[in-house]
């Protein structure tokens, strides 16, 4: 192999794979280890890996020969940055930087200034000779357009080498190469005097040779793309004022940073000259941009209410020009609402045109306008992203085929990457993510500086409209956009045809050129981060196995392997790598111009034709109930004290049911059953169900994704309610969908993620009783058999349990546990039983000792003191261990001493709540309490609990009503305690009224709508909180027999009976 002779220079380390040879020719030795930690790196199989090696021209005993001279290795060619680089280093001090007036926090500069001092000649000589046939005078301000390129140079300089910068400041600091009294005199030596000694200088690059070789590129590129841009700048000055509005006459600068880096450093420029106008750059096509203006014209002509602006471009086919869109107010109210009708129709289009990645940097709020700003992502092609062995992989294709794939709408999700709104319509400020994190410098200028990681904060952009001074949540005009959405919806509708046309606006766009973003930009971002740590900038080798790791996905997606060596390529230049097709074609581009034909399976304008093809009235209802499920997540405070219906049942005569009442409350439960049918998302063999909705997370906010598993708010709970109105209107298509349903919950909870709680609503023991329940219900005993294995997962999470109560904790899994054994005797269960309430018996015991200010034990049954009585109640009633007994007296007079004798209630003691009056809910307050004390009636002998149950059901008959319709905290959940009330102590007289009551509550539903148990604008198709709940309220006021999930209670042992 051919090599150059001369190579001691410790520089040549950068080296990359593909520019380095071998001078041994002999098998070495010693590298299994090396070789297979890069085999690991990147998860190579053998045959990918050599696959790999293959697009390097490589063989694995050639890359072997290369790793045993990785020390020292032999190059194929000469490096050019090299001798660069030494020239750069000669410097003297007075030819230093002149034009540069850094940030007032910079740090390290007199390391970068070398660089900067270069950067400048080679600028100032090149505007020399345009000087030569201009006037320069009259298009820029030299100094202060030299000030903009080097403040742009500098923070790339600085992204690169900082790390290595504060690793070199804590060496000379810990080895005592430092002087000076205080910590900010140190580092101001370090800057002073030892970064300006070029022997120290030479020595951090000869250990950091790859940042020598990345600070050096960044020079050239930096000066390459700004001359580029400047150059075409004046070619093209004419043309721009004639197109675009602007006194574009004196450039004071250029903002070079307003974009990622593609192509060789290319990035979004913008121009801002001396008129305080600004003008932007593209170094790409804007053919997209241009014919999207006619598209938006081809609507407005068409009749669309209130005409769409676009911004005006200037297309000079590799780059182009494009007008700077200015961030304006509202002046009127009228003109949010009219903003807002048109962020519904760009959904509209956006949908239809299948476009992504329209987040809240690509949109600007202008007036009354939304203008989009960068397009290049305004059509997207299929590339099989979803893991084969995702078992939901349908409702993933479901997202991406709907209104939630442009990313205009938020979609915040319990497992997304960011738990931040990013959307086009969100992306508010000052949202504190707990995922994702940012370098922050800390001691600031002293020996002792560093970096470390704090959480990001968002911070205002300019996609929100304003008024009055303030950003306008999209949120508060829902019923603006979903119309919008709607009257677009019905436009491309309307004018089909024409739409599909090939002399049609879609058409236009046919020859364009469109990005495909291959994997999220902040993946690469990451990664490239990653690459300036110090342990990847001593050796070219490292920086190439560190981008490797993109290798993985090739071992599922091996369409991949025909990518990575190109993103790779793109990642050691330090571009974020860049991808395209042209919208007529099925090929795939680098950003090379590299051609993969045949990538895709159909172009992308026959998608979008196929779209057009789709558009129905089912499908538009679709999507705006995604719509406005999208927009509820942007609710602050979803939890909270709904305005009180009062009812007026105290004179409204209850006739005997009768069939015209019963028909009634059956339609109503049908009429659920049917949106939850109509809304499922189906396996392709209709055996798998799933649902898209609304979850609250952990901080109380909601969600948009896949509905979960829980009993709670998730699949379980519906599969419950569906599985008995099959039972009560002997309709199979609610029993197939509860049976799909139930398997997709199967298939998920074979991934161990599923079972990090023991909660009986939305834990283990939730899948536990679920699936006994339905096994007695539908006489399945693999469905018994297949909960009690699920018990056995149970115990390694008592330990980690620190919720406890009935709803979250131990509590619930000792009263399921204890239900499971009463049933059936199982000893597992028993076991398990016991072992929670051991642990709950610790916890109790220690919080009723303490001073009940810091830690005191809440009141009510699902979070306080009557559910853990129950539970120690329903142990020592199968264990007879007189300890129980005596913790579960202890908490009812704990419990007792916040009574209010006055309001027949309990006091609540929570410190968050959002009312200061006490609840009347199953989950606080007198119902749970009361429906607790009923539960414990016959295992506990004191004769205050049935009187205290007395109290509930009065307080509740009195004012347990119209808050809401929900289980949890509302009518149903009320009336459910109410109706195990009067089956205990059969009391007929309870029962007509608590039919007349639902029956009310019932037709209040049916003609106003639903109250569910969150904000008004949150649809909610759980169990707990939403719609099955209400549905299971009904069916139980049709069939009092079917068991209470609110008491946790299981079918008969003969299901017929009910």
């Amino acid at each position: 192999m051919n090599i150059l002779s001369d190579q001691n220079d410790t520089l040549y380390k950068a080296a990359y794979l593909t520019e380095r040879g071998y001078r041994n020719g002999q098998s070495p030795r010693n590298v299994d280890q090396q070789l297979q930690q890069w085999k690991n790196r990147g998860g190579f199989s053998e045959e990918m890996f050599k696959k790999r090696l293959k697009d390097n021209d490589l063989c694995v005993e050639e890359f072997n020969l290369l790793l045993a001279e990785k020390g020292d290795p032999a190059v194929k060619r000469d490096l050019p940055w090299i001798a660069t680089f030494y020239e750069i280093i000669k410097s003297k001090p007075d030819e230093m930087v002149n034009s540069y007036k850094p940030e007032r926090n910079n740090v390290f500069l007199s390391f970068y200034t070398p660089f900067l001092t270069y950067a400048e000649k080679l600028l100032t000589k090149r505007f020399e000779e345009i000087n030569k046939t201009i006037d320069r005078t009259e298009i820029w301000s030299e100094t202060s357009l030299l000030q903009s390129i080097l403040k742009t140079l500098h923070v790339k300089l600085q992204s690169i080498s900082l790390k290595v910068l504060i690793s070199e400041l804590h060496i000379a600091r810990v080895t005592n190469s430092l002087f000076g009294d205080t910590p900010e005199e140190r580092y101001q030596y370090f800057v002073d005097c030892y970064l300006n000694d070029r022997s120290n200088l030479l020595e951090i690059f000869r250990v950091y040779p790859v940042m020598a070789r990345l600070m050096v590129e960044a020079v050239e590129r930096c000066v390459e793309v700004h001359l580029e841009a400047l150059c075409r700048f004046l070619n093209d000055r004419e043309d721009i004022c004639k197109i675009i509005k602007g006194n574009f006459s004196v450039l004071t600068g250029i903002e070079g940073e307003a974009g990622d880096s593609h192509k060789g450093g290319r990035t979004v420029m913008i121009f801002v000259f001396a008129s305080g106008d600004r003008l932007v750059y593209k170094p790409r096509s804007l053919a997209i941009d241009d014919h999207f203006q006619k598209f938006l014209s081809w609507i407005n002509k068409k009749g669309f209410t209130y005409p769409l602006l676009s911004a005006s471009v200037l297309d000079r086919g590799s780059y182009g020009w494009q007008e700077f869109v200015q961030h304006r107010s509202c002046q009127e109210k009228e003109e949010l609402t009219r903003f807002y009708y048109r962020q519904g129709g760009y959904i509209a289009i956006l949908y239809l045109l299948r476009s992504v990645d329209f987040h809240h940097e690509n949109i600007i709020a202008s007036g009354e306008y939304p203008i989009l700003i960068d397009l290049e992502t305004l059509f997207s092609n299929h590339l099989d992203l979803l893991r084969d062995d995702m078992d939901y992989h349908k409702l993933v294709e479901d997202f991406h085929e709907s209104v939630l794939n442009s990313i205009m709408l938020p979609i915040k999700s319990s497992n997304s990457l960011f738990d931040f709104d990013v959307s086009g319509l969100g992306g508010a400020e000052g949202q504190e993510s707990t995922k994702v994190t940012t370098w922050v410098l800390d001691h600031i200028k002293t020996d002792e500086m560093r970096l470390i990681k704090k959480p990001v904060i968002t911070t205002a952009r300019k996609n929100r409209p304003i008024f009055n001074d303030k950003a306008v949540e999209a949120v508060d005009y829902s019923e603006y956009i979903v119309a919008g959405f709607k009257e677009m919806y019905q436009l491309f509708v309307n004018y089909r045809d024409e739409l599909m046309d090939k002399s049609g606006p879609i058409w236009l766009f046919s020859e364009d050129t469109v990005r495909h973003v291959l994997r999220p930009t902040h993946a690469y971002a990451r990664f490239l981060d990653a690459s300036t740590h110090p342990d990847y900038l001593q050796d070219g080798l490292d920086r190439v196995q560190l981008f490797d790791y993109f290798w993985q996905i090739t071992n599922s997606k091996p369409r991949f392997k025909e990518l990575v060596s190109m993103e790779s390529r793109d990642l050691l230049s330090h571009d974020v790598p860049y991808f395209t097709f042209k919208f007529n074609s099925n090929s795939i581009f680098d950003s090379k111009e590299n051609e993969i034909p045949k990538f895709y399976s159909k172009s992308s304008l026959q998608l979008v034709m196929e779209k057009c093809q789709l558009l129905s009235e089912e499908d538009c209802q679709k999507q705006m109930r995604y719509i406005q499920l999208s927009l509820a997540t942007l609710i602050k405070k979803p939890w909270f004290d709904k305005e009180h219906v009062e009812y007026h049942w105290k004179h409204h005569y209850v006739k005997p049911a009768g069939n015209d009442e019963n028909e009634l409350l059956l339609t109503a439960a049908k009429e659920i059953g049917d949106h939850l049918l109509k809304n499922a998302i189906w396996s392709d063999d209709r055996k798998e169900a799933y649902w898209i909705g609304l979850n609250a997370d952990q901080d109380e906010n909601l969600t948009l994704s896949s509905l979960g598993i829980s009993l709670y708010d998730g699949v379980l709970g519906i599969v419950l309610f569906l599985a008995y109105l099959e039972r009560e209107t002997g309709e199979d298509k609610y029993g197939h969908l509860a049976k799909a349903a139930l398997q997709g919950v199967r298939e998920l909870i074979k991934k161990e993620e599923y079972l990090l709680s023991l909660s009986a609503f939305y834990g283990c023991i939730s899948i536990v009783y679920t699936l006994f329940h339905l096994g007695v219900l539908w006489n399945d005993n693999e469905l018994k058999e297949l909960a009690s294995s699920y018990l056995k997962k149970i115990e390694p999470l008592i330990d980690q349990d620190e919720v406890y109560d009935l709803l979250g904790g131990s509590a619930g899994a000792v009263i399921v546990c204890v239900l499971l054994y009463s049933y059936n005797q199982n000893p597992l269960a028993l076991d398990i039983a016991e072992k929670c309430g051991e642990h709950l018996y610790v916890y109790v015991e220690k919080q009723l000792q303490s001073d009940g200010e810091t830690n005191h034990i809440l009141t009510g049954l699902s979070h306080g003191a009557t559910g853990y009585a129950w539970a120690f109640s329903s142990l020592a009633s199968v264990t007879r261990k007189d300890k129980y007994w005596k913790i579960a007296k202890k908490l009812l007079d704990y419990e007792r001493s916040y009574f209010i004798k006055e309001e027949k209630n309990w006091a609540d003691l929570r410190k968050n709540k959002s009312s200061s009056k006490n609840a009347i809910y199953w989950c606080h307050g007198a119902p749970g309490i009361g429906l607790g004390r009923l539960m414990m009636m016959p295992l506990i002998q004191d004769p205050r609990i049935q009187e205290e149950w007395q109290v509930a059901v009065e307080k509740t008959l009195e004012s347990g009503f119209g808050f809401s319709h929900c289980l949890c905290h509302g009518d149903f959940g009320n009336l459910d305690f109410l109706q195990l009330s009067a089956k205990e102590f059969k009391s007929k007289d309870l029962e007509q009224k608590i039919y007349g009551m639902g029956l009310q509550i019932v037709r209040q539903g049916l003609e106003k709508g639903w109250s569910l148990g969150l904000h008004e604008k949150a649809e909610l198709l759980g169990l707990m909180l939403g719609l099955s709940g209400i549905g299971y309220g009904i069916l139980r006021l049709l069939n009092p027999k079917i068991p209470s999930i609110m008491a946790l209670q299981l079918p008969n042992q003969d299901a017929n009976e009910m």
